[in-house]
């Protein structure tokens, strides 16, 4: 019993066993990373890993997604441009506030997580991708339509020849007239009659001008 009374005496006389300080580990806990070590020596993340945390805790906005719009081979109208801007600018605003906050942390794009890397770039296509289909929407055009088949003008008489109506010479059959256009009318003859033909052809600069 004496020595188990001494012992016993001993335990209660021993100074208590030193504590951690709580505040050499503060912000050293990082919830779900799963990645870095929260609790390094010394208590305090490094920057770089400090940073990589925060980046991770960012979520990605729900409203930063794929807009998918075949643009028509049409004119649209400046209703349906606005319309289009209204319907994908909160979109446009998410992602760009995620990059903001990606590149508020990150100087080189280098040291920026690959997991959050993707999510950023992801964000940057999006962008880009709603400004072509805005672009491509305010360019579109109709296609261009065929020509039309130009209707025979009969001009001249049965002499074999075509007045000119722009002050040059006559033109005979196979010869060009060129109009104060600059369109080449074709000289055509049969039967003793002569007509001249628009040919649609832009080619020529001086009116009255007869080519073969």
């Amino acid at each position: 019993m004496d020595d188990l009374a001494t012992d016993v005496e001993a335990f209660t006389k021993a100074p208590d066993a030193p504590r951690p300080d709580p505040a050499e580990h503060e912000g050293c806990e990082v919830k779900g990373s799963g990645t870095y070590n929260p609790c390094l020596k010394g208590g305090k993340l490094p920057a770089s890993t400090d940073k990589a945390a925060k980046a991770l805790a960012i979520p990605f906005p729900s409203d930063c997604r794929y807009h998918p719009y075949e643009v028509e081979q049409r004119h649209y109208s400046r209703a349906e441009l606005d319309a289009y801007d209204r319907r994908t600018s909160p979109t446009e605003k998410a992602c760009k506030a995620y990059m903001a906050s990606i590149e508020g942390l990150f100087t080189n794009r280098d040291d920026i997580p690959p997991e959050v890397l993707t999510k950023f770039d992801t964000a940057h296509t999006i962008t880009v991708s709603l400004l072509a289909t805005y672009a491509s929407m305010a360019m579109a055009a109709p296609p261009p339509q065929s020509r039309p088949t130009p209707e025979p003008a009969p001009i001249a008489s049965g002499s074999g020849s075509c007045s000119n109506p722009f002050g040059g010479r006559a033109a005979t059959h196979g010869e060009y007239i060129c109009s104060d256009q600059g369109e080449l009318q074709a000289c055509q003859c049969s039967g003793g009659s002569c007509e001249i033909v628009l040919t649609g052809w832009i080619a020529c600069t001086q009116p009255g001008a007869v080519v073969r």
